[in-house]
């Protein structure tokens, strides 16, 4: 039977030695080179007429490495899923290990040493109200409040028609003509055009349109219709022509303002109140008001919250110093990414080590405040963040379609259970520490906001992530895959 001992080091790493005896894997291999002779056909045999003598000697040192590593692998995942070892990154082969050479014709007595960097173990300090921290408290100013239900109304609002002096938002429609010189091209490009004052911002056919009515005579432009848009789309969108019409059209028009319609915002009446915000649910509008400055006052304590979560962060790492096995990590980093070198992981190993380190808390977090992320909270996910993303345009069916395929995609998975992880983690703990409410204006939070964000990218350029997988099998929640080839690695 295969034999596998620990030897304890220094409490953060430990050694395991895996004894494979010939007697136990001698007869497995026997039995995989006769399933061989059975199924191979080589040129001058019939299909299991090859010699075994051949087959062995074509076959059996690639079946025998495949076999090893197999037993290897078995035995290796059984033993620290049983022993329940809390391990960081992967076993890699001991230094003092023997090369082992796999002789078909040879067979001894196999013994694989590994050493194995452990989890340090993490006592949660720093929650329980003992730790205050700075939150900011975003103040809505209430020209923003009033600038909102202006939007409302609009938004629900109805175009009429109007006879009136041009204003900022008004609709124009104009039955232009092609012009050459003053005067209207012969047989030139005729078209009414239709299209909102607002589009065309500083240009002085806007300031003129400012004085003009229905009825009048203007001229203008073709590319001031629009602000910054090129030639194939004036051509398609604004004149309307065919895409295999060459004909060459000028940029000069003339026209009659045919039409000038207005949006009349809607009525501040119970019927928009239940059309914007629910039936029932507002019926005056200071109460319409307190609600957007509720919901706006959210939509920005999400950033302050991701602010308060980073504060968290670094307060818990200061509170639980964990010791890491670093040279047992900075050698298993150069074995499972060998494009890199041992200068490169020493300079990003500092990062590194803080990554792991913040990872092994949260896990902890996690586990004592029994935080899950299922399948199905996965899929609400996603349904979330679509629905908000397409808005009505999006059906029941293609919704249910796009989740699906999405729930295929183990990255886009992983993304989103790391991203409801995180968001649960915060509010598990935010109720631990004591909140200094700090007011703070809007203009001053998003000021606040792009500093640290310029923050983060320096840090970033300086310290980034080096593409290492910083949660990558640390403990034994998981399968083991070890990613490369045992037996392989102690050939010649």
């Amino acid at each position: 039977m295969v034999k596998v001992d620990r030897l304890d080091q220094d409490g953060q790493q430990t050694s395991l030695t895996i004894t494979i005896p010939k007697d136990f894997y001698a007869p497995k291999w026997n039995e995989e080179i006769n399933k061989t002779q059975k199924k191979v056909q080589l040129k001058g045999f019939r299909k299991g007429k090859t010699p075994l003598s051949y087959v062995k000697k074509l076959y059996g040192q690639s079946i025998l490495a495949d076999l090893v590593n197999d037993l290897l692998q078995k035995e290796m995942n059984d033993y620290l899923t049983n022993e329940k070892i809390d391990y960081l990154g992967q076993p890699i082969p001991s230094e003092d290990q023997d090369k082992l050479e796999l002789d078909v014709n040879n067979m001894q007595d196999l013994e694989f040493k590994f050493d194995l960097g452990l989890a340090p173990e993490v006592n949660l300090k720093g929650l329980g109200n003992s730790i205050t921290l700075a939150y900011d408290d975003i103040q809505i100013p209430q020209d923003l409040v009033d600038a909102e239900i202006e939007s409302l109304r609009k938004r629900a609002g109805k175009r009429s028609n109007t006879d009136k002096v041009i204003e900022a938002g008004d609709m124009v429609t104009i039955s232009a003509a092609e012009t050459e010189g003053k005067k209207e091209k012969k047989d030139g490009w005729q078209i009414p055009i239709t299209f909102l004052v607002d589009d065309i911002p500083g240009t002085e056919f806007q300031q003129e349109l400012y004085t003009k009515k229905k009825g009048d005579k203007v001229s203008f432009k073709i590319g001031d219709i629009e602000e910054n848009t090129d030639e194939k789309h004036i051509r398609k969108y604004i004149l309307q022509l065919d895409e295999n019409d060459t004909r060459s059209v000028g940029e000069t028009f003339a026209g009659v303002i045919e039409e000038v319609s207005r949006l009349e915002p809607a009525e501040l009446d119970q019927d928009f109140f239940d059309k914007g915000f629910g039936k029932d649910v507002v019926h005056s509008v200071e109460e319409a008001k307190a609600i957007i400055a509720d919901s706006l006052k959210r939509q920005h304590s999400y950033t302050a919250d991701s602010i308060l979560f980073r504060d968290i962060q670094e307060e818990l790492m200061k509170e639980n110093k964990l010791s890491l096995p670093d040279e047992f990590l900075k050698r298993w980093l150069l074995t499972a990414n060998e494009e890199t070198t041992q200068e490169v992981i020493e300079k990003e190993y500092e990062s590194f080590a803080k990554n792991l380190q913040w990872t092994l808390i949260k896990n902890k977090i996690a586990k004592t405040y029994d935080v899950t992320v299922n399948e199905d909270e996965i899929k609400d996910g996603f349904r979330s963040y679509y629905a908000s993303y397409f808005g009505m345009q999006i059906n029941e069916e293609m919704m249910s379609g796009l989740i699906d395929r999405l729930m295929k995609n183990k990255e886009q998975v992983e993304k989103m259970y790391e991203d409801l992880m995180i968001d649960k983690l915060f509010r598990a703990i935010k109720p631990e520490f004591n909140l200094d409410l700090k007011a703070i204006s809007i203009e001053d939070f998003n000021k606040k906001v792009e500093g640290l964000k310029h923050q983060h990218q320096h840090e970033h350029d300086h310290d980034h992530d080096h593409d290492h997988d910083h949660e990558h099998d640390h403990g034994h929640d998981h399968e083991h895959h070890h990613g490369h080839d045992h037996a392989h690695d102690h050939k010649h």
